[in-house]
């Protein structure tokens, strides 16, 4: 067998120049997310019970892992769909004119759907209910929303970044 056997084709490189069909772009991006979000989610809860009382060794645990789990989704999903793994940084995309309406608007659902079946499976992994809601106030409304955008503009960061290229 061939190791390097020439597949009469070229490889998509994440910069949607190749247009893969619209269903593998879609559920490459809802695994995609269902599997960050299930990083985050369960590194989170492993933290936890890993460091009990260390709050600042609990951050780090989960920024790593959450980091690893990212950089590797992204090698990974982003020569098939981009890796957006966000509904926020697929519709800069499309405000930036890189992907049509069409796509956006399937993407967005799976990401969605993605997010919330990584969550689940995340509270599975621990034996905790399938849903459950969160309890944990932040010290602030500022923190809260500092934490909620900065994934997000991390994210379009790399994008704004790869389309300067």
């Amino acid at each position: 067998m061939d190791p390097n056997p020439d597949l009469g084709h070229e490889v998509e490189t994440g910069t949607g120049e190749l247009r893969l069909p619209l269903a593998r772009r879609v559920v490459a991006e809802g695994l995609g997310t269902a599997l960050l979000v299930m990083a985050v989610v369960g590194s989170g809860i492993m933290a936890t019970r890993l460091s009990p009382g260390d709050v600042g060794l609990q951050l780090l645990e989960n920024a790593i892992a959450t980091g690893g789990a990212l950089v590797g989704l992204i090698l990974m999903m982003g020569a098939v769909s981009g890796a957006h793994f966000n509904p926020i940084v697929t519709l800069v995309d499309r405000a930036l004119g890189s992907i049509p309406t069409r796509d956006a608007l399937a993407y967005v659902p799976a990401q969605i759907a993605g997010a919330c079946a990584g969550a689940a499976l995340a509270n599975l992994m621990f034996d905790l209910p399938v849903v459950e809601l969160s309890t944990h106030r932040r010290a602030s409304r500022s923190e809260e929303h500092t934490s909620e955008l900065q994934s997000p503009c991390n994210l379009v960061c790399r994008l704004l970044l790869e389309k300067k290229k």
